[in-house]
């Protein structure tokens, strides 16, 4: 039970692979026909637990062995979670600990292990000594934990300050105590009154803690509704959550929820829950619609997070509407906008069938630290370079109802070269350009400097230049 001497996770073997395609709450345990749906729709890396539908004769790590034993056989990976599975107030529950890793570390499916979901500081002191256990036995696999977003209470992060103040400490702390080799939080942005404030702002914050500590990120993000303030999200707004995240750097997205009971939306449709809350087994169904929608934006992450992976995020730029946390495209950047796109006001905005509420009332209705809704036009263009000069750009439609990304009444006024009222905007760089296709995964040369931008709605494009 020794924690004296282990291997620094800085200095392990872990490496990130390939971009992380994940998810939060699915089918448990997980079937053949479970993991061939979530192989066919392009997910990775897939949570599995050491107790939920585990036969009481058969030990912990013959049951996550069985498991990993399905993922490999679809190519996919294992993100084990240990957290509330065993006693560690006892010796008995760390020698069972012990057991489980020396018995599943040399598979070949396994990922990481993920010791905790949303962790206070109050819990770092206990979650530090697990990964040190783990680590001393296991340096090859990430120690994974998922954090608070920012709007988290400082009840529930351990610490005070406002809520930018509070967040900033918490990932420090975390940082400095964990030594993560990847950042990972959640955050939900679609209220059934408007769209939350703070998303932008926690990229950023995230972004940023990551580059100075030198590993990569990821965001779970809104698939689902569980509550009547928060709606299911469009094909659409999916879109727009795959390709902002890729524009601020991310190598990992992982939706919220895969299929769970009491949830609306995600991915498949979970068909029955068997046992009893610590050891049962929910049941995958048939895919939803979602799941269509995702798969293909799944691959298409993918292969963008791939190609920008050995590269500096350098910055990650607004033009049109500036959400909080978002820093405006400079005027000597390397990538312009031909028209310059106007800034114009955040307004925030209310369903009218809540206008009876108030200011008050209407900020309890999301969970995410009393936001209020708001819907942004314009573009988001995040810049990479293998040194600090950006050679790569990608740019998202920030506008996920019209391909013009300028809030147009009527979608066929920017599709119609003769109406005249709407300049097409273009994306100008610093020398001859060439655009990725992330389907075939092949760039092509348009042989100028600027690319017309008929972006789908929250569609992205990833240009470069020319080498």
């Amino acid at each position: 039970m020794s924690t004296s001497s282990f291997a620094s996770e800085s200095t392990t073997s872990w490496k990130l692979g390939e971009p992380i395609v994940s998810f939060w709450a699915g089918p448990i345990p997980i079937t053949d026909s479970d993991a061939k749906l979530m192989a066919e729709g392009h997910w990775n890396l897939v949570p599995i637990a050491v107790n939920r539908g585990r036969p009481k004769d058969m030990s912990a790590a013959d049951f996550v062995n069985s498991q990993l034993d399905i993922l490999q056989r679809y190519g996919l990976r294992g993100n084990l979670s240990t957290w509330n599975t065993f006693d560690l107030d006892s010796e008995q529950g760390w020698n069972e600990l012990d057991a489980l890793v020396q018995g599943v570390k040399n598979h070949p499916a396994l990922y990481a292990y993920n010791i905790k979901d949303e962790p206070g500081t109050g819990l770092f002191p206990i979650l530090k000594r697990i990964r040190e256990f783990i680590l001393e036995r296991d340096s090859k696999h990430l120690i994974f934990t998922n954090l608070y977003p920012i709007g988290a209470s400082n009840k529930q992060l351990g610490l005070e300050g406002s809520p930018e103040i509070a967040y900033r400490a918490y990932l420090g702390t975390f940082l400095q105590e964990l030594q993560p080799r990847l950042l990972s939080y959640d955050h939900y942005h679609f209220g059934t009154t408007g769209d939350g404030k703070t998303f932008f702002l926690n990229l950023a914050l995230v972004r940023q803690a990551a580059l100075d500590a030198n590993i990569p990120f990821m965001v779970i993000v809104q698939a689902c509704s569980w509550t009547s303030s928060m709606r299911i999200p469009t094909g659409e707004e999916l879109r727009w959550l795959t390709y902002v995240t890729l524009a601020y750097g991310a190598q990992g997205i992982a939706h919220y929820v895969y299929g769970w009971p009491g949830h609306d939306g995600g991915m498949i449709y979970p068909s029955s829950v068997i046992g009893t809350e610590g050891r049962g087994a929910v049941t995958g169904g048939p895919p939803t619609p979602l799941y269509y929608f995702t798969k293909e934006l799944n691959k298409e992450f993918v292969a963008v997070a791939r190609e920008l992976g050995s590269m500096h995020s350098l910055g990650a730029y607004h033009v049109g509407t500036i959400p909080e946390g978002g820093i405006p495209l400079p005027e000597d950047a390397a990538f312009q906008f031909d028209p310059p796109v106007p800034t114009k006001e955040l307004k925030e905005l209310v369903d009218p069938a809540q206008q009876k509420l108030s200011k008050a009332e209407i900020e309890a209705l999301f969970d995410q630290g009393g936001l209020k809704g708001s819907r942004l036009e314009g573009y988001l263009v995040g810049m990479f370079g293998e040194s600090q000069t950006p050679t790569h750009a990608l740019v998202v439609n920030l506008d996920y109802r019209t391909f013009s990304g300028s809030g147009h009444a009527r979608k066929d006024e920017f599709l119609d070269p003769l109406f005249g009222k709407v300049a097409r905007q273009a994306l100008v760089g610093p020398g001859k350009l060439e655009v990725f296709n992330p389907i075939s995964a092949e760039w092509t040369a348009v042989d100028a400097n600027r690319v017309e931008l008929n972006l789908p709605p929250g569609a992205g494009l990833l240009v470069r230049l020319a080498p």
